[in-house]
């Protein structure tokens, strides 16, 4: 199993503060990162649309019910570089070649993702084609 930073948007460079999720229809979701929590990031979110869903497992960062892969990338800013980067593919994982097996998606093949934040570890299955868009934060005005 390998991981490697996943980058659906430009401009991700700090840590993620929190996570919602919404499920709406067959094989679909939405996942908002809130990175305008987090101090010292830009009053921003990434929003993160899912097709082809067919696994979610989500978690509260913690020791967790499945196992996380070792060495996960770090953020690649210096005031970062600590922090385990939020946005993570994980390649050649076994829990992927499970799904591979019996969910064919045709031209557009499963990967898996983990997305972390400071109190959640959220993983999918799903198509790679996955749309990625900034949103307004949730601070009604910039932190000083």
């Amino acid at each position: 199993m390998h991981c490697s930073i996943w980058q659906p948007a430009d401009g991700v460079v700090g840590p993620c503060a929190e996570l919602s999720f919404s499920y709406s229809e067959r094989e679909a979701a939405r996942v908002t990162m809130h990175f305008s929590l987090q101090p010292g990031l830009a009053n921003r979110d990434l929003s993160l649309r899912f097709h082809g869903m067919v696994a979610m497992l989500w978690e509260l960062e913690g020791p967790g019910v499945s196992a996380l892969p070792r060495n996960l990338p770090k953020c690649t800013a210096t005031q970062w570089r600590n922090w385990t980067f939020p946005l993570v593919s994980v390649e050649s994982s076994e829990w992927l070649a499970q799904y591979q097996a019996i969910y064919p998606h045709g031209s557009v093949p499963l990967a898996h993702y983990l997305l972390i934040s400071m109190n959640d570890v959220l993983q999918l299955i799903a198509r790679r084609d996955v749309a990625a868009e900034w949103v307004p934060g949730l601070l009604a005005e910039p932190v000083t």
